[in-house]
């Protein structure tokens, strides 16, 4: 069934609010500091807003009480299936190991750091 002003092609999506022409055409995996120093690992199609969500309260449940929020790193991705990939692998880490792929993040890019260090992940922008 086609639903009128949903088209994924040229990504249009018709709805609430404005329409939306290819502004997010890339997913991403992101990485947060809380101010208690745990880490927060989502998924966005646009982390500087999401940023600005989890720190005015309007984020994740997790991060409200956390506040404010860092962002230590962010991937890139063409697919949202990617992308929340390696969101799940990168959750199933210990703290120990995250803190390990951080560090390497911060002198390349954060791709190539899960795409190097985590099973099971492809290449994050080849296609599916």
């Amino acid at each position: 069934m086609r639903i009128p002003g949903l088209f994924m092609g040229s990504r249009y999506y018709a709805g609430k609010g404005a329409a939306r022409r290819m502004e997010h055409e890339f997913h991403y995996l992101y990485v947060v500091e809380c101010a208690d120093g745990s880490l927060y690992t989502g998924y966005a199609v646009d982390v500087p807003a999401r940023i600005a969500a989890h720190n005015t309260g309007k984020g994740a449940k997790y991060t409200r009480a956390r506040r404010p929020v860092k962002l230590l790193a962010q991937a890139r991705f063409e697919s949202k299936s990617r992308a929340m990939s390696a969101e799940y692998h990168f959750k199933r880490l210990s703290r120990d190991q995250k803190d390990a792929l951080l560090a390497r993040a911060a002198n390349e890019p954060f791709e190539r750091v899960l795409e190097c260090l985590l099973p099971g992940l492809k290449g994050p922008l080849d296609s599916d």
